[in-house]
């Protein structure tokens, strides 16, 4: 199975400062301490006014600004274990459920398996023999 590429769509996402020059003699200029407050407002702002975003749902996303990746995965039945593929480049320390059409749980399996590009789960036993769509948030 391929690897999703991450999608960086930049929601919620702080700016990089420009670069702040002090003045010959160790001192900030006005100008600097303006970009410098500029800078600060935006980040407070993305934080206390836009809050914690967990993306824009678009499959394989960053979630928002998170270190986390938004994963839609398709079962074929109960007790089903799947290699799932992300693109976060470390081990994951968990998932969330964000979205799941049928009954029954989703759960990790093959924790020592859980790599910079790939996790292991399952349905559970008591899962649709139906096909079962699961959105997971893998941070």
């Amino acid at each position: 199975m391929a690897q999703p590429k991450l999608v960086r769509t930049g929601t919620g996402k702080v700016p990089r400062p420009g670069r702040l020059v002090g003045n010959p003699d160790g001192t900030i200029s006005v100008e600097g301490m303006n970009q410098l407050n500029s800078y600060l407002q935006t980040f407070s702002d993305k934080f206390n006014v836009d809050g914690i975003s967990l993306g824009d749902d678009v499959r394989n996303s960053q979630a928002g600004n998170l270190d986390a990746q938004r994963i839609e995965i398709k079962f074929t039945g109960p007790d089903e274990e799947r290699e799932i593929n992300h693109s976060l480049r470390r081990v994951p320390s968990g998932y969330l459920v964000v979205m799941q059409n049928s009954d029954g749980n989703l759960l990790a399996t093959n924790l020592g398996g859980w790599g910079q590009d790939t996790i292991y789960l399952s349905t559970s036993s008591d899962a649709p023999a139906a096909e079962s769509l699961w959105a997971i948030l893998l941070f």
